[in-house]
């Protein structure tokens, strides 16, 4: 018999996965509204990106129009929770994305009311 040897090369391209709030913290007055913005980005297709706000989970994205971004300002997504319903005081709202490749990373956006 033949012996055939080969050499096969595997590369592995770490995901760039981030979130990008515009801003990090918003002040408001009760029963106003305001609009979180910014973005989430990979160079892996997302997977799954999920909206808590303080502690109780009121969104979770599974389909996206753009397979490598994600638009948190999109009132029908991340933005879609009733700023003017919420209470005095401080609330987390926190965005956990995941990509294709397994890499997750949260950010937490704090949001006063007074």
């Amino acid at each position: 018999g033949k012996t055939v040897k080969s050499t096969i090369t595997i590369t592995v391209t770490a995901s760039t996965l981030k979130i990008s709030p515009t801003k990090t913290s918003y002040s408001i007055k009760k029963g106003k509204s305001c609009s979180i913005g910014g973005t989430i980005t990979s160079n892996y297709n997302l997977k799954k990106v999920v909206g808590k706000l303080d502690g109780s989970t009121y969104i979770t994205i599974t389909s996206f129009s753009s397979a490598t971004k994600c638009n948190i300002g999109d009132t029908k997504g991340l933005n879609s929770f009733k700023a003017s319903k919420l209470a005095k005081g401080t609330h987390n709202l926190v965005i956990t994305a995941t990509d294709t490749s397994g890499k997750t990373v949260t950010q937490t956006i704090k949001i006063v009311v007074t």
